[in-house]
């Protein structure tokens, strides 16, 4: 999920605004309450800690469509062609985002 959407802060945020929405977080969902929510707090926080994480997070974080979206896009304009098949038998059994990362060398 988008780091900015948990903070709720804006892609313009300065350190200062982004430590603050987290010490709210943290304050309204403290890890004695909801341990799993806590961590998706915390990773939001260190994914946009400094303006250079951000940055880094807005110029490299990918996110892969989800197989349904790929076989969506596939039946529609016939790119399927262009994709080895068992880039999608992984895809299937595995999770998309392995099956890319494992097989990018046959895209």
């Amino acid at each position: 999920m988008d780091p900015y959407i948990i903070l709720n802060v804006s892609e313009n945020a300065s350190d200062q605004e982004v430590k603050a929405a987290y010490l709210k977080m943290i304050k309204a969902y403290p890890p004695e309450q909801n341990q799993r929510f806590f961590e998706v707090i915390r990773e939001a926080f260190t994914t946009l800690e400094t303006e250079r994480d951000r940055l880094k997070y807005q110029l490299f974080d990918i996110t892969y469509p989800s197989v349904s979206t790929l076989i969506y896009a596939c039946l529609e304009n016939q790119a399927c062609k262009k994709i080895p098949v068992d880039v999608f038998n992984t895809a299937i059994l595995e999770g998309v985002s392995s099956a890319i990362q494992r097989n990018i060398k046959n895209l």
